[in-house]
């Protein structure tokens, strides 16, 4: 789950967040994306976590609340001039 050293697919990232990055941070932390892109992942990301956020399984009943205030946290850590122009969330493909 953890991104790879090498090529990031940036597509991929954006559709399945969690698949490609062990965690918000990660995504800040890597290289290979723009700003941009990386807001794009985070975004998706969050919307997936509040999707989960409504299902009944007791065990995930917490983690996405924490989940989310770690990618409000990677968000806020981002050039707020380059995410602001991308308020609407991503649409899943």
């Amino acid at each position: 789950m953890e991104a790879r050293a090498d090529v990031i697919d940036a597509e991929r990232a954006v559709r399945e967040p969690a698949a490609v990055f062990e965690s918000p941070e990660a995504v800040v932390a890597c290289e290979e994306l723009s700003t941009g892109e990386k807001v794009r992942v985070l975004v998706q990301w969050s919307v997936d976590a509040r999707e989960l956020r409504g299902t009944p399984d007791s065990d995930d009943r917490e983690r996405p609340r924490d989940l989310l205030e770690r990618i409000d946290a990677a968000l806020a850590g981002l050039d707020e001039s380059e995410w602001r122009s991308h308020e609407a969330p991503p649409q899943r493909q």
